[in-house]
């Protein structure tokens, strides 16, 4: 357990009871005690459920505040900003005031919030986040999500699952179109294989391939090097040299510049684009790949 979440300790919880009522099984104030109890003890889980019941059952502002520091604690930093949001909302000037350092904690809570605009043209769309469903599309608001990486789907009846990986910030927005294919069309053109590709990734392969194509390159130069030096010989006997000679020889040393420069700058490209791939931030694109047949030819065809 991180250092952060062994700070959410029971002086965090706010001990002001709610109104007790008559009801069968345990009160308002004690599911909270119970609460507060599992909170001292670090057993968040705990916890946040007998926050939960305590809601069902009786109501005080101050549990917003103390299942905002159970969340948070879980690390479940979308819903402790709910939670904390509903807090500074609803609760009195002198509750809040009780609370030390209440816009740091607002604060710290929401740069470890990331917000996801998933827009779709497929209305009535599934939207998952990490397995869980959020909602459908249209989404009526931005997604809050744990910054880091986070998986999202959107399904749809008649069309191809979209699944993406992208890379979110604390604080920061990102959008994702959620560009669905029918099955309908996957159908008439052929089987379609979709590749969720990161924008940075993008990037690295192609820096990667430049970086390939200069260490290509700078292989074929050295080959050429090789071939104008033995062309050479025959023309230069003691270091001296007829016109011919000159030429090859100076075409080898042209040769061997271009090899050294496509070596060095083809292992800077491959050795850059290896570290961007690994280390970017990531940008979710969609492409879509579908076999193409046609007079003369077969390839494959591929759209964003």
């Amino acid at each position: 357990m991180n250092a952060g979440r062994r700070a959410v300790a029971a002086a965090c919880v706010l001990c002001i009871a709610g109104p007790a009522a008559a009801q069968q099984g345990p009160s308002f104030a004690e599911l909270k005690k119970q609460g507060d109890d599992a909170m001292q003890a670090l057993h968040y889980r705990e916890a946040l459920d007998a926050y939960d019941r305590a809601v069902v059952v009786g109501h005080s502002d101050a549990i917003f505040y103390n299942r905002a520091r159970a969340q948070q604690g879980l690390g479940d930093y979308p819903a402790a900003l709910d939670s904390i949001e509903e807090f500074v909302r609803v609760a009195s000037d002198d509750l809040k005031a009780r609370v030390p350092q209440l816009a740091e904690l607002v604060a710290d809570i929401r740069n470890h919030v990331a917000f996801v605009v998933v827009t779709c043209s497929v209305v009535g769309a599934t939207v998952i986040v990490q397995g869980k469903i959020v909602g459908v599309a249209p989404l009526s608001a931005p997604l809050r999500v744990t910054s880091g990486n986070v998986a999202i789907a959107v399904e749809a009846s008649g069309y191809v699952p979209l699944r993406i990986e992208l890379m979110t910030v604390g604080g920061k927005s990102r959008t994702v179109d959620a560009r669905l294919v029918s099955e309908e069309l996957v159908e008439r053109q052929g089987p379609r294989v979709h590749v969720d590709i990161d924008g940075w990734r993008v990037t690295a392969f192609t820096l990667g391939a430049v970086g390939l194509g200069g260490l290509a390159l700078g292989a074929t130069s050295a080959g050429l090097v090789a071939l104008d030096t033995s062309a050479a010989q025959p023309h230069c006997v003691a270091k001296m040299c007829d016109a011919v000679g000159w030429s090859d020889v100076n075409d080898a040393k042209t040769f061997a510049t271009i090899s050294t420069v496509s070596f060095i700058a083809g292992g800077v490209l491959v050795a850059g684009a290896a570290a961007l791939f690994l280390l970017a931030p990531h940008t979710a694109r969609r492409m879509a790949f579908v076999p193409l047949i046609g007079p003369g030819f077969v390839g494959i065809g591929g759209s964003l």
